[in-house]
């Protein structure tokens, strides 16, 4: 099973670095997403941690990248991903890369180290979560927007991707409601 999937990883990753006039009509992938409610998933990090898609529902705009760790277009996607995570680590945005080739977390959390990143990297093992995205060709991005709706997805890394990218967490970030203060905090803001 898991030599079918690196073969089916390979395949997607090849069709990825084509010349845009040769590319089939997975142009169009995951454009019917856009739209309605994003699929949820339940998926671990690197680090062992459990991510829910929900949990981040109302609070966040959130970046899905399914990628792989042997894709060259993929690699290129995840240092541009790192250096938005930097950029927007102080706004509601949570980036989440979906490594969708069956490596082990433990391999997967060697790979980022090396890699230098420090936002979450989620193993899809099972490649659940790839297959209610509809995945055909990586790397692939969904931008959700923080009521749990897909608003955009792209398929490969173009030369202009973090500005594309940009764009939509600018347009999305400001409707998200600014969280409410903790307990701790509202007792100091109020007058004595």
């Amino acid at each position: 099973m898991v030599l079918r999937r690196v073969g089916f990883v390979s395949l997607l990753c090849a069709l990825a670095t084509l010349p845009l006039g040769a590319q089939p009509s997975w142009e169009d992938q995951g454009k019917e997403l856009v739209g309605k409610p994003a699929p949820s998933f339940t998926l671990k990090d690197a680090t062992g941690k459990e991510w829910k898609l929900s949990d981040l529902k109302g609070k966040k705009v959130v970046l899905l990248d399914f990628g792989s760790t042997g894709c060259l277009p993929c690699l290129a996607t995840v240092r541009d991903l790192q250096k938005l995570h930097e950029t927007h680590k102080n706004k509601p945005v949570q980036i989440l890369t979906i490594c969708i080739n069956g490596m082990p977390l433990d391999s997967l959390k060697q790979w980022a180290e090396h890699m230098e990143l420090t936002y979450p990297i989620l193993g899809d093992l099972e490649f659940k979560a790839a297959e209610a995205y509809g995945l055909e060709v990586i790397p692939f991005t969904v931008v959700i927007d923080h009521k749990g709706v897909v608003r955009w997805v792209h398929t490969g890394h173009p030369d202009d991707y973090k500005d594309l990218v940009t764009e939509q967490f600018d347009a999305l970030v400001k409707d998200v409601p600014a969280e409410e203060p903790k307990p701790d905090e509202k007792a100091q803001e109020r007058p004595q």
